[in-house]
């Protein structure tokens, strides 16, 4: 695909007809005059424009489109492949389109592309939990949104970093950007149902991790009500399923995922059947149902955790640290045996973290290195709390063994991640 001037076009044209300057000059153009026109030295008028292209039988409107009007028609083409290999799961491909719509929105000044891809690389980033990459995105594509007043897009990065602030334990702030984007979006002339009950959901999320229930359950029994709304094959299986994880009524939770299974069934989802035994695996751990947990182990196989399968790669993770916080190590250590294969960076940080929880409950010279690993790989922003608890352990255990320069590096590096400010509100207003 190439974008072409006004000059190239006509030149193009006349050749591919094998007609000379002279042939298509006439009484009101010379062939030098045609030749500046051609090399776009000179702006044809009108009227003299409609003679050439009447000429060589060139579509006046083509002619007239502008550089940039082509680019754009080259950037939707190159979006609509984009959200195509997305679909198929093939992630290269399309970051490949995206790519191109970059490298043309940067060359012709097209603000609303650039916007649109710094929006779903920030998407991409926060579906894979690298947060600070996802949140310098989404950033970038709000401040060009904001400049072009596309309210949708405003709503959907208050939105993402609503996410990214929950994701990083700061509450405060998500319930402010999630409030955000729900006031965009119900104002909007065409409310887009599946969108709130989105921002709806991840406001439960918040209201989950600061253990109110009353308001999780509230927000919740609102998001299914509206969703039971829409027709079946509109409903958001994931959605339904990671509510099951948060409703304090085990009943309702089993009827959530009954729910989800229907749909994914119905929609010729069966790939999902494996993330939602991820689901049921999570809430079985919660709930220390044991039994139900070793069937559930039994029905994930895994041959490895990438970028396609993060969402139950995290579950997975969840539900080892739910049974090594309540010391239950036994089934901690079969279900993490089910990540051994982690291909994704963020997540052997965290797979190794779990792995050093375990190896300190009797062997701590073991756990060290795991740790001092883990560390390495984790994101210090991502997850500050799990960063100080770790550097905190590692000073103290260097400090018992009496060697004081690597307690020391620990000790400063836990006290720098305490001081560290790292909220989102102040770099959005």
């Amino acid at each position: 695909m190439e974008i072409l001037t006004l000059g190239e076009k006509i030149r193009r044209k006349r050749k591919s007809l094998r007609l000379t300057l002279k042939d298509v000059a006439g009484d009101n153009v010379t062939p030098a005059q045609l030749s500046y026109v051609e090399s776009d030295k000179c702006k044809p008028s009108k009227s003299l424009l409609r003679y050439i292209c009447e000429k060589i039988e060139l579509d006046i409107e083509y002619a007239l489109e502008s550089e940039s009007d082509q680019a754009r028609k080259y950037c939707d083409y190159f979006m609509r492949e984009y959200e195509f290999y997305i679909r198929r799961g093939e992630t290269e491909e399309a970051r490949a389109k995206l790519e191109e719509v970059e490298k043309l929105s940067k060359e012709y000044g097209l603000d609303r592309h650039m916007g649109i891809v710094c929006y779903k690389k920030g998407k991409d980033s926060l579906d894979l939990n690298e947060l600070s990459t996802a949140e310098y995105y989404t950033y970038t594509a709000m401040q060009l949104f904001m400049k072009l007043n596309e309210t949708n897009y405003i709503a959907k990065c208050y939105h993402n970093l609503g996410i990214i602030a929950s994701n990083r334990s700061y509450y405060d702030d998500a319930i402010i950007l999630f409030n955000n984007a729900l006031d965009i979006t119900q104002s909007a002339h065409d409310k887009d149902t599946l969108f709130v009950c989105d921002i709806l959901f991840n406001k439960a999320r918040v209201y989950y991790y600061q253990k109110n229930s009353s308001a999780c359950n509230k927000t919740i029994g609102y998001i299914i009500d509206e969703m039971m709304s829409l027709e079946q094959n509109k409903r958001n299986a994931h959605m339904i399923c990671e509510a099951a994880l948060m409703v304090s009524n085990m009943e309702q939770a089993e009827k959530y995922i009954e729910e989800a299974e229907n749909i994914y069934q119905i929609s010729g989802q069966k790939e999902k059947i494996e993330y939602l035994n991820s689901v049921r695996l999570l809430l079985y751990a919660k709930s220390k149902r044991f039994n139900d947990l070793n069937q559930c182990i039994s029905k994930i196989h895994i041959e490895f955790i990438n970028e396609n399968n993060i969402k139950m790669a995290i579950n997975i993770l969840e539900a080892a640290k739910e049974l090594i916080e309540s010391g239950d190590y036994h089934y901690a250590n079969t279900i993490l045996n089910l990540m051994e294969k982690v291909e994704v960076k963020q997540l052997q940080g965290l797979y190794k973290y779990l792995k050093s929880k375990l190896l300190c409950t009797n062997d701590k010279e073991s756990s060290i290195n795991y740790f001092i690993s883990s560390l390495e790989q984790l994101d210090n922003r991502d997850n500050r709390n799990i960063c100080i608890e770790i550097a905190d352990y590692l000073g103290s255990i260097y400090k018992e063994k009496k060697s004081y320069s690597e307690a020391l590096h620990y000790f400063k590096m836990c006290a720098k991640l305490y001081n560290k400010d790292n909220g989102l509100i102040s770099n959005i207003s």
